[in-house]
């Protein structure tokens, strides 16, 4: 139990930094270049599908990625990380697609 406490200890923080960082910069920037100066003319699905499944996977791979590749699986060649990456990914995924209905 105290080796799960650890490594939850060494992911956690770090996602959710990105969490909130990707949920405040998106959001920003989405109101400041379309809502605000109306300085970009992009596609609405652009902003609702496109960018909110694309813009989680730069912080995940920068700065992720290697705090999970430190971890132990029980297989060496397992796709344990690719699957961390990825529910990582989905969860500001749908976190970007649910807050950009509020805008």
């Amino acid at each position: 139990m105290n080796t799960y406490i650890k490594k939850l200890k060494h992911i956690l923080p770090i996602f959710l930094l990105i969490y909130v960082l990707n949920l405040i910069l998106f959001l920003g920037a989405r109101w400041l270049f379309t809502i605000r100066y109306e300085i970009l003319d992009i596609n609405e699905e652009i902003w609702d599908f496109a960018l909110p499944i694309i813009l989680p996977w730069i912080p995940i791979l920068i700065w992720l990625r290697p705090r999970i590749g430190i971890l132990r699986f029980k297989n060496e060649y397992s796709k344990g990380p690719f699957y961390l990456q990825l529910i990582s990914a989905f969860t500001i995924t749908v976190s970007l697609m649910i807050s950009q209905s509020y805008l």
